[in-house]
């Protein structure tokens, strides 16, 4: 790489976190923005963590019509990680069955704490131009 295109790539890097998150979210493809939005939506507020099945059943709820419509389900619940850019993590973890047996499970998580307080936050209302 030549330096003056290093300098240039340098020069277009986010400034600040809020300016780093807001151009992941702009750079998420069109066509899911409204899933990806009601993901986040799942993930900031719900009281417990959701294992990445129920994540990915979200995007098949229609808000519109009042009803869950199995047709637009995620095939493939690991997409979540592609549609929702780095914000997103997988942790798995143990639970027990009733019997006491452990299994792993999947959750979905936001990435860091700091996205969250930046999709709650009015920063994100503002918008930011970078």
């Amino acid at each position: 790489m030549k330096v003056d295109a290093l300098r240039k790539a340098l020069k277009s890097l986010p400034k600040t976190l809020d300016e780093t998150y807001a151009r992941m979210l702009v750079n998420i493809d069109e066509e899911y923005s409204k899933d990806v939005f009601r993901i986040f939506q799942w993930l900031v507020y719900s009281a417990r963590p959701l294992r990445i099945e129920e994540v990915a059943e979200v995007v098949a709820i229609d808000i519109d019509e009042s009803r869950f419509n199995p047709e637009n389900r995620l095939l493939e619940p690991r997409d979540l990680l592609i549609i929702c850019s780095s914000l997103v993590v997988t942790v798995v973890v143990m639970a027990k069955d009733n019997n006491g047996a452990s299994y792993e499970i999947t959750e979905l998580r936001l990435a860091y704490f700091s996205v969250k307080e930046y999709l709650i936050s009015d920063r994100i209302r503002n918008g930011l131009d970078f």
